[in-house]
């Protein structure tokens, strides 16, 4: 089964974006399964936004995606449009707009909605968070 997951919840404030990637962690690690792209989108987008402090004694869940997208060679694709609207930018933009650095982390990569389209079409099913 081909799955394409819909992340739309912040990494902070509710639990949309742990539950997809305790989700996304557990059909990668049963190997019965296939996800086609992981796709953020409205919120969803701060899960890159590699600026964030995280405290010690919390999940770090940005560097989970990574390690995930990593080890099985995930695609984190992030809404440019949504991203753009939530300041989250890549080095590119961010020389664009007169800043040295982006806070995009590495591990995601600015898209438009067409790659999701493009995923819907290749996938079994679809699951938004």
């Amino acid at each position: 089964m081909i799955y394409t997951i819909i992340v739309m919840g912040s990494i902070y404030g509710t639990e949309n974006a742990i539950s997809a990637f305790l989700f996304s962690s557990f059909l990668l690690k049963i190997r019965k399964n296939n996800i086609n792209n992981i796709f953020f989108y409205c919120d969803g987008v701060l899960n890159g936004n590699k600026m964030f402090y995280i405290a010690k004694d919390e999940h770090n869940l940005i560097d989970s995606w990574y390690y995930l997208s990593k080890e099985f060679s995930i695609n984190l694709n992030i809404c440019s449009s949504a991203a753009y609207r939530r300041g989250v930018i890549d080095d590119d933009m961010a020389l664009d707009l007169g800043f040295l650095h982006g806070n995009l982390h590495s591990a995601f990569k600015l898209t438009g909605l067409g790659t999701l389209v493009k995923s819907i079409f290749s996938s079994d099913r679809v699951v938004q968070f």
